[in-house]
């Protein structure tokens, strides 16, 4: 049916926006398809990529249309396979379908689980919009403390993602993402922060200066009166391409032993 990744990704995402216009047809598509053996295609863990691929992009109708069927079509999946799938689900999720959508996920998959495949949606959400779309979306679907620290980190990616395309990211806007995350997940507030400083440094696009971003991490850390923005920050740049010297001192400002010294492991 679809032969490469390029191909997948393009027709998926047909698919999904054909299940917002027009869900029945969709659906009624996919499960002729799916009689019709076109998704035997499997991998060696006997899971067919296309079928998981295009399910994940009919959850959000399903569940608006078919509650029962959607439970039924991700239950027959394999159980290592259905947290993919409704991972697949958060570029076409309408407001909608945010409540039903989490029910359906804490009622199907483990609780270890809940928080990777709610946080998906907040950083579509904040892609599109911006930090106080994802609150409401917190609030919409009664987020646990382990789903709002998932979606704050994804949140905060999603939000540096939006702004370099269209300009360098700023201070000022590490401190947003901060603010943001102090008032949704203060837990892992200091954690969004760096994460989302590291990701702007690390990007093609719009790249955050090293020197600037070093200097913002470090200034948190003598002001912030913990490890957790700078040693984030270094620990997201493992395996970049900067200089073991400059790390090597940027770590040993690190007062956990046990992180210090992984990091500087890492860098040798």
């Amino acid at each position: 049916m679809v032969n490469n990744p390029r191909s997948l990704l393009q027709f998926s995402k047909a698919l999904g926006r054909w299940a917002d216009d027009d869900p029945t047809a969709a659906i009624s598509w996919y499960d002729q398809q799916l009689a019709n053996g076109a998704f035997d295609t499997k991998s060696l863990d006997g899971r067919s990529l296309i079928m998981s691929v295009f399910l994940g992009k009919l959850i959000p109708a399903l569940l608006m249309a078919d509650p029962a069927g959607a439970r039924q079509r991700v239950a027959a999946l394999p159980a290592i396979h259905q947290q993919r799938t409704l991972s697949r689900s958060d570029s076409n999720l309408p407001e909608g379908a945010f409540a039903p959508f989490a029910k359906f996920v804490r009622d199907l998959l483990p609780p270890g689980q809940h928080g990777s495949v709610l946080a998906k949606p907040a950083e579509f959400i904040v892609s599109s919009g911006n930090l106080k779309d994802v609150t409401a979306y917190l609030v919409r679907i009664d987020a646990s403390p382990v789903e709002r620290e998932a979606a704050a980190l994804a949140a905060g990616g999603g939000e540096v993602d939006k702004i370099i395309r269209s300009r360098p990211i700023l201070r000022t806007d590490i401190e947003a993402i901060r603010h943001w995350a102090v008032s949704e997940a203060p837990e892992t507030a200091d954690r969004v922060a760096g994460t989302a400083l590291a990701h702007a440094t690390l990007s093609e696009l719009n790249r955050m200066d090293f020197t600037t971003a070093t200097g913002i991490a470090l200034e948190y850390h003598e002001h912030g009166g913990n490890d957790e923005i700078l040693g984030w920050f270094l620990e997201k740049l493992i395996g970049s391409r900067q200089d073991p010297a400059t790390m090597h001192a940027l770590a040993g400002k690190l007062e956990n032993e046990e992180r210090r010294g992984r990091i500087l492991s890492a860098w040798k």
